[in-house]
């Protein structure tokens, strides 16, 4: 009698076997899911690096896409600076710049210009020479000079309103006794937003009109009084 009740039970276990297996690769396949839906809660950057902005708050939901935080990659600093479109074609790549961090000067070198201009400014991006300097925080606002050539005599006039009605062309340069002022044809050359660089019309010592010439872009001559 125990022999067959033996026999019985290792039929019985011998028909639920392929069962019990296909029941325990769905609880593999099942926990598989589970851990793959797990990992798809963790968040996870594009790019490795230190992360600058975190923009969240507790119990918040976010979507798929959303912006979290800002990442900023492990691969040194590079500067940004704005150039007015007068020098577009004067700003290349490799040309050598310096910026001062503290009581420091720094070299820079220009590794790419974007030719696009946005409200009369082209962007250039710009890079250490050497080693970046400790403690530069992303959106900081340095002071820096971009070297376009070498230093040159040069005659110089303020920038004024008189180039938005002139376009550069021309200016009011007054008389020696100071009483009138001549319209006379002009050539400029370099430009900032501070000052221009006459090439010709205006001889050094010499004294122009910078204002506004609304009213007097026909006129040859004006008469001045105190």
């Amino acid at each position: 009698m125990q022999d067959e009740s033996n026999r019985k039970q290792e039929e019985l276990r011998q028909q639920q076997l392929p069962q019990i297996r296909s029941q325990l690769e769905k609880l593999a396949e099942d926990l598989k899911i589970t851990h793959a839906k797990l990992d798809n809660l963790t968040v996870r950057a594009p790019v490795s690096g230190k992360l600058t902005a975190l923009d969240l708050k507790v119990g918040e939901n976010r979507n798929r896409g959303e912006r979290f935080g800002e990442v900023t990659p492990e691969t040194g600093s590079k500067l940004a600076a704005e150039v007015d479109e007068y020098y577009l074609g004067r700003v290349l790549k490799g040309q050598i710049a310096n910026v001062e961090i503290g009581d420091k000067t720094w070299a820079l070198k220009v590794t790419r210009v974007y030719p696009k201009v946005t409200n009369g400014t082209f962007t250039i991006d710009l890079a250490f020479q050497d080693a970046t300097p400790a403690g530069l925080l992303p959106g900081q606002t340095l002071q820096g000079k971009l070297a376009l050539g070498a230093d040159r005599t040069a005659t110089l006039l303020r920038a004024g309103a008189f180039l938005e009605r002139t376009g550069g062309d021309w200016v009011f340069v007054l008389a020696k006794d100071g009483k009138s002022a001549e319209r006379r044809t002009i050539k400029m050359g370099r430009r900032n937003a501070e000052q221009v660089e006459i090439l010709s019309g205006v001889a050094v010592g010499e004294q122009a009109i910078i204002s506004d010439y609304a009213g007097f872009e026909r006129l040859d001559r004006i008469n001045l009084k105190q």
